[in-house]
């Protein structure tokens, strides 16, 4: 089962979540935190947009980052873009992958947003566009690789990507809700974190792969987003947010070793 949650009380909900949040900003920063809560640096990364619909983050264990977002000018051009930070702070150049026209939030052109990174320090960028699922390859420099159609999908979706070295067979997870996150471990087990009406459940394959099953709710109450990660020794780690009708919306944190 998994572990207790830990609460932060009194944070504020953010106003650009990960995925699919209906409250989109105009700048987007990235501030470091040190081991015992201190802050350093900030850094702006997008602020000469009208909108940043959806955004995306992954460290590896060296030190790097992958940011991802999706921003919007005049309700109507989406533009998904990537930067990619090396351990020693240096930020490449922003990266456009992919643009479309839409209406925000009606017809989002582009949805689904997710990014990994890889051990050797190349980044995944998974996201939906025109009916289909796209993934993109950047190597350890920022630059574009290669880019796949991974297959069909709805005009808006969520999509979640891990680093691994093949693709296999699909699996449907029948009656499983939405898709909020999708962590993978280096031996190949896989957990995601599934959505219905609000109500968060959890699913694990194991490494020789097979059907996902039921591993528990790690709460009762309603979450309004969530993220997986595996830690260095194996153990999953699940946070969510919550947001009661009467007071300020909370953070927490699960570990299952």
């Amino acid at each position: 089962m998994l572990g207790a949650g830990r609460g932060s009380r009194g944070a504020r909900r953010p106003a650009a979540a990960r995925r699919n949040d209906c409250e989109p900003v105009s700048r987007l920063a990235l501030v470091d935190l040190g081991a015992n809560g201190s802050t350093g640096r900030r850094r702006t990364v997008v602020q000469k947009t009208d909108a940043v619909w959806q955004a995306a983050m992954r460290s590896s264990r060296r030190g790097r980052l992958a940011i991802a977002w999706i921003e919007v000018r005049d309700e109507t051009t989406f533009r998904l873009r990537v930067v990619l930070r090396f351990a020693s702070g240096r930020l490449t150049a922003p990266v456009t992958l992919a643009r479309g026209d839409g209406i925000a939030p009606q017809v989002p052109a582009i949805d689904g947003l997710d990014v990994a990174l890889t051990d050797d320090g190349a980044a995944l960028v998974a996201y939906v566009q025109s009916r289909a699922a796209h993934l993109v390859t950047l190597r350890p420099d920022g630059t574009i690789a290669r880019r796949r159609t991974l297959g069909a999908s709805q005009e808006s979706a969520t999509v979640a990507v891990a680093p691994g070295d093949t693709f296999g067979l699909s699996h449907e997870l029948r009656d499983a809700g939405g898709l909020v996150a999708l962590a993978v471990r280096p031996d190949g087990a896989a957990t995601v974190a599934l959505s219905r009406d609000g109500y968060l459940t959890v699913r694990q394959r194991p490494a020789a792969g097979g059907s996902f099953t039921p591993l528990g709710r790690p709460t009762r109450d309603r979450v309004y987003d969530g993220d997986l990660a595996y830690t260095a020794a194996g153990d999953l780690l699940l946070a969510w947010g919550e947001e009661p009708e009467n007071g300020p919306a909370q953070l927490f944190i699960a570990r299952r070793g």
